[in-house]
């Protein structure tokens, strides 16, 4: 067997999931809003808010009015980058799974177990498998960690600037 190096975090501050499995612990409270994109000047501008979009202020900013998807968004541990990242996920079959198991009286707390995220395929192709794992004590304290997701509502970076 070849020496391999450990995989690394892109040192992004955003939790992506990638083909295969990606198991995860939310330790954060779950937020939730309404997101859109733009395409301006080369580049990509997301607008987040906890109400959904009117029509007026979809228009103003050239978006169509279909284009709004809800998100919730928490910070998470990923295990395979070994990092604090920060979770907005937009996809349905991921968010019903979180909500389903957070509210079902003996699953309780998404902060109490791990979630693994199965993702297959590419683009328009994607699909997605929730599974909570087995509740368990987070290896790790949560004490110290400095986060703030309402910054997604203004366009900040809820990991700080860092």
């Amino acid at each position: 067997m070849t020496d391999l190096a450990k995989p690394q975090s892109s040192g992004t501050d955003y939790l992506r999931l990638e083909n295969g499995e990606n198991k995860i612990r939310i330790v954060s409270a779950i937020i939730d809003g309404w997101e859109c994109w733009t395409h301006k000047d080369g580049g990509n501008q997301v607008y987040r808010q906890k109400a959904q979009f009117k029509g007026s202020q979809l228009d103003g900013m050239g978006v169509e009015k279909r284009a709004q998807k809800q998100f919730y968004a928490a910070i998470v541990w990923n295990y395979a980058t070994e990092r604090f990242e920060c979770m907005v996920i937009t996809q349905a079959t991921i968010k019903q799974a979180i909500y389903n198991a957070s509210f079902d009286p003996d699953w309780g707390s998404s902060i109490d177990y791990d979630f693994m995220i199965s993702r297959s395929g590419e683009g328009l192709n994607t699909s997605y498998v929730v599974m909570p794992k087995p509740k368990k004590k987070f290896h790790l304290s949560v004490d110290e960690l400095v986060y703030d997701l309402e910054q997604l509502y203004v366009g900040g970076n809820p990991m700080g600037d860092d």
